[in-house]
Order: structure tokens, then sequence, then C-alpha cells
């Protein structure tokens, strides 16, 4: 038996898009050619210690498979993340990725819209010589929530919604509980989920938010840069 083998990693891209109802305007936005989801998989072994990355793009929901060779024998753990992009911009980052006691994705972008939703997988895999097999199929790390507004020629300015109880991210490792893989800002747990300028009605977001929050709405002057909040 040889002491080193491989693995084939299959990322189902499709069912992220099916699980959020946006699988169809997804599509014409695949076909566009300016967004790609960008797949990517942390192959850690029985230490935590990080022994491979691989970052992969797709220009439609066509599986996206990650090759990873020369891995000795041994229990790996695999975790996944899928979103949305545009090219040179990106909502999620990793950080802290060396080990996985403590790497998490991170959002970058305080408006996140439904477009580049974050889907979250993880598995073991045993590597025993020769190849060894795994699909995973991302779930949706957050939810979405719509914002519609019936514009009126008094109500006719941008608007921004902000909730308490924010997360700046979460821990992908699955030996921790749904509590301890929350990621807050620890001095201000407020944060800013919507922004729709005066031409828009009618828009979908994405939040990692979770649970009961807190609202505040705001209308916004961007000529002298003020808010005036209206409901909480």
């Amino acid at each position: 038996m040889s002491p080193v083998g491989s693995a084939a990693v299959i990322l189902n891209t499709q069912a992220l898009y099916e699980e959020i109802g946006f699988y169809d305007k997804a599509v014409y936005n695949l076909a566009s050619g300016y967004f790609f989801i960008e797949g990517t998989l942390l192959v850690y072994d029985e230490a935590g210690t990080l022994v491979g990355k691989y970052v992969e793009k797709a220009t439609d929901f066509q599986p996206i498979r990650f090759n990873v060779s020369n891995l000795p024998n041994g229990v790996y753990t695999i975790v996944a993340a899928e979103h949305g992009r545009l090219e040179g911009v990106s909502f999620w980052e990793l950080a802290d990725e060396e080990s996985l006691s403590t790497v998490q994705i991170r959002r970058t972008n305080e408006h996140t819209y439904w477009t580049f939703s974050l889907g979250l997988a993880t598995q073991q895999i045993s590597v025993v010589g020769g190849e060894v097999e795994a699909d995973l199929t991302p779930k949706a790390a957050g939810c979405l929530f719509k914002v519609m507004i019936n514009r009126t020629p008094s109500f006719n300015c941008h608007l921004k919604i902000w909730g308490d109880h924010m997360l700046t991210g979460i821990r992908l490792n699955p030996q921790l509980n749904e509590d301890e893989r929350l990621a807050y800002n620890e001095d201000n747990t407020w944060g800013s989920i919507c922004l729709m300028d005066p031409s828009s009605t009618n828009m979908t977001f994405f939040t990692i938010g979770r649970g009961e929050q807190n609202i505040a709405v705001y209308t916004y002057d961007k000529t002298v840069n003020l808010l005036h909040r209206r409901q909480r």
C-alpha cells in the first residue's frame, strides 16, 4: 500500500442558489460574463494544520473539481466555501486560515446582495493510498431579506438599514457549536445591512446575522452626509 494518496473533491455549486430561490436569476447573471462563482477548498490534517488551499472559479453551474495530490495517509478535514463575485471585487475573505482552530470567513462589504450569498460545507476524509472521492454541497451560511419601498415625491432619498447582533464572520471549525462559530465585533454589534439609492424600490440582501434583531431605519442625504433616523 502506498503511504501517499490523493483526493478528488467535487463542489456542487448549484444547490446554494436553489436553496435561496434565485437559481434562474443566477444563471442569467453568469451568462452576462461579468459575474462568476468562486469555490475555495481548505484541507487540514489531523493536527488541524492547513496542508492545502485551492481556489477555482466557474462561469456556469457545472460542479467544480479540486484535485488534491500528495496526501500522506491519514484523516483530513476539508472545508469548502462558495460565493458569487465580480472580477476584482469580493464580498468575503478568509482569515487565520493556517489552523482549523482559528480559520474564519469574514464579510468585506456591509451590503451583500443575494448575488454574493455565501455557502459553506465540510467533511472528513480518510486517505489510505490511492484516490478518495468526496462530494461537497455548500449550504447557505445566512439568510435573505427583501426591502420594498413605496416611493413618493417626499420619500425619494437613500435608505440605510442597521441591525444589531450583526456578525463579522463565521468560524469554520466543524467541532465548534453554533454559538461558538459566530464572530462578532465585540465593541459594536450594530452594522449596516442595506443601502438603497433613490431609484431602488425592491432589493434582496444576504446577511449572516441570526435570530431576533433590533432594526434602525434611516434616510440618507448624501449631499450633506447626514443620517435621519426614522424607526427602531
